[in-house]
């Protein structure tokens, strides 16, 4: 609830500024008003008269959509007001304010303000955000938004009964974030088919967790999950997080341990809980010491980050081959494998995509790059090399970033959804996962390449429900032909998608699917792989 206290011969105000960096993106708009809106909220005064003017626009010179003034009494009402928006006039930001004016000494207080589309409602989610998950068709949807100081009645209460939380002492309280609660995840996870994966506060009290605990046994009699992954905190490791982390990887795994036993024991024997402590994967020693210190853990996890550094001097040949290199990521998933593999743990990669957030490359070289079509090349590359190492839960970040600071500018990075303004706008990474997803199912098969190019090819099989798919990657510069063998046994693919582009740094990011998939009939498992291409082999259309 918000009070606005009046004073004599002057208003006060309450005022909500988003959409601000609409000038970026194709259309101008990342948030579009447009269709059937609803702005719904109670108000009241404690004392005497009240007036509350209410007005929403975008700040382009457009009349507003919401322009009304209310007469309050000392009782709550609900005011709800139906608008039809069109949203078309020049770039600039979404603007909501309360303006509240009256006798001196009065207040009127404000509560449970809602804004949407109305047919978004009562879902928590904007149909564009469904609508990308599942043309993604994710395992699993990984839940973090700096909710590790949070309490347990925060994460779980609806939308009205939630407030803001922060982990970082902050007098000034500019480091509040209102965050969507953990019922409205799940129910997300179930619509588009995934798995939930839930990074716990660490600061939450024995009675939370055994609350919590009893939260998932009751959300599961409704949604029946395959499994569910519970991670203690997020980056215990890294100093940007305290005060809600907790450095030492020792202690930290004693205090997940003791957490997940909390868990375990309210929440039944039954409840397919897969419980992960934190890891990092350039000391793999981390993740070894936190599972030493948490028998109760499943796996330990890592952010397999790549291609970090792009400089003004390097060639785009020298890059490429750099953005496929994967040398890197096998020797310290083999190094945490010595203390995995004995005690039957997991290895989880919580994060991946590339980071090439670090050197003096202008944008005008790097966003070819880290946004072309390579960059989904190098993603599914960086997938598939984890996983014939033995690593079966992988998590790419994240669904939407529009871009991100670098020493000389900023970079067309961690989104691979360009934006969700109106329909998903797929980054040639986020095209890479819609194309993993179709084909991983079932068991997996490694595949062993032979010939000239063998070196360049990096390719998994899955069989599943008696049919094969795979999914191939190349770093050749050159289209490399294939002829591919399958075990007896199995139906052989019958199609292939095939991520294309007019070349290899075009992007998606001023013109709509530069990059975009490609379907065809395979014959007798005959294919060319593009350069630096990516190519998944379905063996029929609902594979």
């Amino acid at each position: 609830m918000a009070e606005l206290k009046l004073q004599q011969n002057q208003s006060t105000e309450i005022d909500f500024y988003w959409d601000s960096e609409t000038s970026k993106i194709p259309g101008g708009r990342f948030l579009p008003v447009n269709g059937h809106w609803q702005l719904s909220f109670w108000a009241r005064g404690t004392s005497g008269s009240a007036s509350l003017f209410v007005i929403f626009q975008r700040l382009n010179g457009s009349q507003a959509w919401v322009n009304q003034t209310l007469t309050l009494t000392s009782h709550w009402q609900q005011y709800t007001m139906n608008f039809d928006a069109t949203d078309t006039g020049p770039a600039g930001p979404l603007a909501l304010k309360f303006v509240a004016s009256g006798q001196s000494g009065n207040a009127v207080r404000l509560d449970d303000v809602q804004l949407g589309r109305a047919s978004d409602f009562p879902s928590a989610w904007r149909a564009e955000l469904v609508g990308a998950l599942t043309t993604m068709r994710p395992g699993y949807l990984r839940d973090t938004q700096g909710q590790l100081g949070d309490t347990l009645a925060n994460r779980i209460g609806d939308a009205f009964a939630r407030g803001p939380t922060r982990y970082v002492p902050d007098p000034s309280n500019v480091s509040m974030s209102y965050l969507y609660g953990l019922t409205d995840f799940l129910s997300l996870c179930h619509e588009v088919g995934a798995q939930p994966w839930i990074v716990l506060p660490t600061t939450l009290y024995d009675s939370e967790l055994t609350n919590f605990g009893q939260y998932l046994a009751h959300e599961q009699s409704t949604y029946n999950f395959s499994e569910i992954v519970l991670e203690w905190g997020n980056e215990n490791w890294n100093p940007m997080f305290r005060a809600a982390s907790i450095l030492q990887p020792g202690v930290m795994g004693q205090a997940a341990n003791r957490a997940f036993g909390l868990i375990r024991e309210s929440a039944g024997s039954t409840l397919p809980l897969h419980l992960v402590v934190n890891g990092q994967f350039v000391n793999p020693w981390m993740g070894s010491t936190a599972l030493a210190n948490a028998p109760l853990a499943n796996a330990t996890d890592i952010a397999p980050y790549f291609f970090e550094i792009l400089n003004s001097s390097d060639t785009t040949e020298a890059a490429l081959s750099s953005l496929m290199s994967m040398n890197d990521e096998q020797p310290p998933i083999a190094k945490l494998q010595q203390s995995t593999t004995p005690s039957h743990k997991d290895i989880d990669v919580y994060e991946v995509n590339l980071s090439t957030i670090s050197g003096d490359a202008p944008d005008s070289q790097r966003d070819p790059l880290v946004a072309g079509m390579a960059s989904g090349t190098a993603l599914a590359n960086r997938i598939i090399t984890a996983m014939n190492a033995g690593v079966r839960r992988q998590n790419v970040f994240a669904l939407a970033q529009y871009q991100v600071k670098t020493p000389v500018g900023q970079t067309k990075l961690w989104g691979i959804v360009r934006d969700l303004a109106t329909k998903h706008d797929f980054r040639p990474t986020g095209l890479a996962v819609q194309m993993l997803n179709q084909a991983i199912a079932g068991d997996y098969h490694s595949v062993t390449a032979k010939g000239a190019n063998a070196s360049t090819l990096n390719a998994a099989a899955f069989l599943s429900d008696g049919r094969w798919s795979m999914v191939i990657a190349s770093a050749s510069p050159t289209p490399t032909s294939l002829s591919i063998k399958f075990p007896a046994g199995g139906t052989p693919p019958s199609r292939s998608l095939t991520l294309s582009a007019p070349s290899i740094t075009s992007t998606n990011e001023s013109v709509d699917d530069q990059v975009k998939i490609v379907s065809a009939e395979v014959s007798q498992s005959q294919i060319t792989v593009p350069a630096y291409g990516l190519v998944v082999m379905l063996s029929s259309p609902s594979s």
